[in-house]
């Protein structure tokens, strides 16, 4: 009962020392305006000093996360109301208030950055029972556009969902705490739009799709005013939008499309802003909506192709990254233990002579060769397989006659294939997670070029040509990143493709329901 009792007080005292609460800025008023800004300063002194090494902070509804730059900004600026003068507001003010208000424009949502509250603050600047002026709203609301910075910053700059969960998440570390130098040379410069807009990555699809973003919400207000034939003179390009028959030329949706596509543009904004691809010599880009593979060197394009992606039930991993190692030419097939099973297995009962008219072999758990005609298929099961099959390696292998190899915890990879007509499909997401390369013997060419010791494209076409298998290592090792982004833009075509994996709709109802 004793270490019981010591147990549940060591709880109590842990419960409560990390259950901080700040006091509430007390209520005062001013008579006179000449006395407000020594006021309001002398709040936030007192205040902040109570989360400085804190960075949450509570003030009425509205929960602030950023209480220890808040506590920095305010320090480095002498704890004066850098916000208002007296009861007017500062031209800065102005300026986050106004960028709050057209959030939407940047793929956020103007209700996360405490808006409600700070206008109701605003209002009540002056008591209305004996005219006072209420120098603690002024306080707060000089602490919330604060926060509403600083919340605004990390997430033009890092997104605000979670890239798993797609659940609204903080993701802020100690190297973001440079805002508050930002902020505090945009109050001084009056920059603050500006300042914002830096923190918005770099890529130029982002750019680009910001653009139609802003292109799709005027047209909303086109379609609420009227205007229904208006066309909108920044519509320049062309909408090619897979999830409709036809080629539009002109925004003429209606509105709950309109809203249908914005929802999708946020998503794909969102993603751009977890972008971690970084300023490298050669890099691969695979986009699974799209189904296409793109080698790059620098800015320039080397190869372009096609590619044949997950099935909805068997997605390709998205939002991954890896280096290519190696490739073989002429690659055995090891069969997957569920495509074994699952697919190949229920024709062997059926027919025992599949695997030798499909090429394959049937090793052991030793990976001796096992004669699959001594076997009883109909003793196993999903369960119980105590083999792997292999194809053997040749032009009827379903690798084709190149793999190429990238460490993943997923077991996929990038190959040829035996099943080129599929390539003419439009919808090409057909594969177990695997992707299937239509120009397969270009990109080992490159390699070759670029990217190998004593192989050169030579050798590549006389290992293709007797036919021989041989693993081929690449130096230095080519970045690969796997994508999921639903619209691209050029510079005169938006191309959105099928939310295939409901990504898109996921991430909406993610931020619809928390």
């Amino acid at each position: 009962m004793k270490f019981i009792a010591a147990f549940l007080i060591i709880c109590g005292l842990m419960f409560s020392s990390c259950k901080r609460s700040h006091e509430k800025a007390p209520e005062i008023k001013a008579e006179k305006t000449e006395n407000v800004n020594e006021e309001v300063s002398q709040i936030i002194r007192n205040q902040i000093d109570q989360f400085k090494e804190d960075s949450l902070l509570i003030i009425d509804s509205d929960t602030l996360v950023t209480g220890s730059w808040i506590s920095g900004f305010f320090t480095k600026n002498n704890f004066q109301p850098v916000w208002t003068n007296r009861t007017t507001l500062s031209n800065t003010a102005d300026s986050l208030l106004k960028f709050i208000n057209n959030a939407e424009l940047y793929g956020l949502v103007t209700s996360d950055y405490y808006l409600e509250s700070i206008l109701q603050k605003i209002s009540s600047f002056y008591n209305k029972s004996d005219s006072s002026i209420n120098i603690t709203r002024i306080y707060e609301v000089n602490i919330l556009l604060t926060a509403a910075y600083f919340k605004l910053s990390v997430h033009l700059k890092k997104g605000l969902q979670d890239q798993l969960t797609f659940q609204k998440t903080w993701k802020a570390t100690s190297e973001d705490s440079t805002v508050v130098n930002l902020l505090e040379m945009a109050m001084k410069s009056n920059l603050i739009l500006q300042s914002l807009q830096s923190q918005e990555p770099k890529h130029e699809q982002y750019s680009r799709l910001r653009i139609t973003l802003n292109i799709f919400l005027e047209r909303i207000g086109e379609i609420k005013a009227g205007n229904i034939s208006k066309e909108i003179q920044e519509t320049k390009f062309t909408i090619n939008d897979r999830n409709f028959n036809d080629t539009l030329n002109e925004i003429y949706y209606t509105i709950d499309s309109l809203k249908k596509r914005i929802n999708q543009l946020n998503a794909n904004i969102e993603r751009w802003r977890w972008e971690s691809i970084q300023s490298e010599s050669k890099h691969i880009l695979i986009n699974i909506p799209s189904n296409t593979f793109k080698f790059y060197s620098n800015d320039s394009m080397l190869l372009y192709s096609k590619v044949i992606t997950g099935k909805p039930e068997t997605p390709t991993p998205s939002n991954f990254n890896s280096k290519i190692s190696h490739f073989f030419i002429y690659p055995y097939w090891n069969v997957p233990y569920t495509i074994a099973t699952k697919e190949i297995l229920p024709k062997l009962k059926k027919d025992t002579t599949y695997l030798t008219s499909e090429n394959f072999e049937v090793l052991d758990r030793r990976n001796n060769l096992v004669d699959p005609s001594t076997i009883n298929w109909k003793r196993y099961s999903e369960k119980y397989f105590p083999f792997r099959l292999r194809q053997r390696d040749g032009t009827e292998n379903t690798l084709g006659v190149l793999k190429f190899m990238f460490s993943n915890p997923y077991a996929i990879y990038l190959h040829d294939t035996n099943s080129r007509t599929l390539f003419s499909k439009e919808n090409r997401w057909l594969s177990h997670g695997c992707i299937r390369l239509d120009k397969a013997k270009n990109f080992a060419q490159l390699i070759c070029e670029t990217s190998t010791y004593n192989f050169n494209t030579d050798s590549l076409n006389r290992y293709m040509e007797i036919k021989s298998r041989i693993k081929v290592a690449i130096y230095p090792e080519i970045p690969i990143h796997i994508r999921y982004y639903s619209i691209e833009a050029d510079t005169n075509n938006v191309n959105f493709y099928p939310d295939i994996y409901q990504i898109d709709n996921k991430m909406h109802q993610a931020l619809q329901n928390n």
